[in-house]
């Protein structure tokens, strides 16, 4: 806990937050089952007799004996892997000695998520040590702590052992068999990622040869990572899937951008294998160049006043889908805020800002809401779908 939160509290070259954590290490909602490793363990005594290393952190880090887990990760495969390094060092050095990692040990990652390795460099070492690192991974290898589990708890309920305790307090056989079932499910879906291979684009050779003159709803296949920078944001992927526009900074520092699948799913209206076109865009006061998919422009007036129109509504519905389910996820029905707004327009949005929506950090210089997304499994708290659409 202490490593995981150290950006939080301390000054460092490179931070992060619980936030981007959750956004970079959770591809699917219920992978949020983590490994947590440490590095270095060792007793206090033989420190003076080892000079640690970034190299070494690193070397320790990735194995299996410093995993605080009864799980091996040499028996999986790693989907998205956080590293946070505390002391004095160099990004560079972190980031190469990362990077040899995954080249050397390619197998044991997935290589359908890119760039599933992040980093992290904190200033402040941890009293006693001039370095430290502290490793959490999201590997497929964890199934097998759940199914020891698993085992344990049948081998337990077949004799229904200590079975009254729990039923005297009013629960029912049935809520351990379901219990027992979600969690073969897990084990499951961990199997099948772990198992699971990268898909190869075709037809795709040059990007703005093939997007070059796109009609909407007819380009096909469409791969939000294909996508260019500025037909990224409100287009939607043939696999039913939001695209994202994030923002990414290179070892050089130098800041770039790159369209991204989020997890962020369309509702139950016909609309994939779309890029939206300028026209609604302009209708509803979108703007291409939105960062993530956030709901924080539903507080700018001006943006709700177009999201609202008549215009935007009955000619836009990819766009009008989206903030539906956005307000949805903050307690907001979206056809009765637009409803009355049109009678009350500063009372709906007091309602609407008492809801939990609340500026993000780059809302408040960006006009609305353009929240950072960062990562391969960008804005996953929002991949929900609405009973029907707007």
């Amino acid at each position: 806990m202490s490593g995981v939160t150290c950006c939080l509290r301390f000054p460092g070259q490179l931070n992060s937050d619980l936030r981007k954590l959750a956004v970079n290490l959770i591809p699917f909602p219920r992978l949020h089952f983590f490994m947590v490793g440490f590095a270095p363990l060792t007793s206090r005594g033989s420190q003076q007799y080892r000079s640690l290393s970034v190299p070494e952190l690193t070397q320790q880090m990735w194995d299996a004996k410093n995993m605080m887990c009864a799980a091996d990760p040499r028996h999986g495969r790693y989907l998205t892997a956080s590293a946070m390094f505390r002391g004095k060092m160099s990004t560079k050095e972190v980031d190469e000695q990362m990077l040899n990692v995954q080249n050397k040990n390619s197998s044991y990652f997935v290589e359908w998520i890119p760039n599933n390795v992040k980093s992290t460099v904190c200033d402040i070492p941890p009293t006693g040590l001039k370095m430290a690192s502290t490793f959490i991974g999201n590997s497929t290898s964890i199934q097998e702590m759940f199914r020891r589990v698993s085992e344990q708890f049948t081998a337990m309920f077949r004799r229904k052992a200590f079975l009254h305790w729990y039923t005297g307090e009013g629960m029912d056989e049935m809520e351990f068999t379901e219990a027992e079932s979600n969690m073969n499910d897990l084990v499951s879906e961990y199997q099948q990622y772990q198992d699971a291979v990268a898909d190869e684009d075709e037809g795709y050779e040059d990007e703005d040869e093939a997007y070059h003159d796109y009609p909407p709803s007819q380009i096909g296949e469409i791969v939000c990572e294909d996508l260019s920078v500025g037909l990224c944001a409100y287009s939607v992927a043939s696999s039913g899937k939001r695209c994202s526009l994030e923002s990414y900074e290179s070892i050089e520092g130098t800041r770039g951008y790159q369209c991204k699948t989020s997890e962020v799913l369309v509702s139950n209206i016909d609309i994939t294998n779309l890029i939206e076109s300028d026209e609604c865009i302009s209708a509803c006061g979108a703007d291409r160049n939105s960062l993530g998919i956030s709901s924080d422009s539903l507080l700018e007036s001006t943006f709700t006043s177009k999201l609202c129109s008549q215009q935007c509504n009955q000619k836009c519905p990819n766009i009008v889908d989206l903030y539906y389910n956005l307000a949805l996820g903050e307690g907001v029905y979206l056809p009765s805020f637009c409803k009355g707004r049109n009678l009350n327009g500063r009372r709906e949005m007091s309602q609407i800002q008492s809801s939990g929506v609340a500026w993000g950090p780059s809302a408040a210089s960006s006009g609305y809401g353009r929240q950072l997304s960062e990562g391969p499994a960008a804005s996953a708290a929002l991949a929900f779908k609405a009973d029907a659409p707007c």
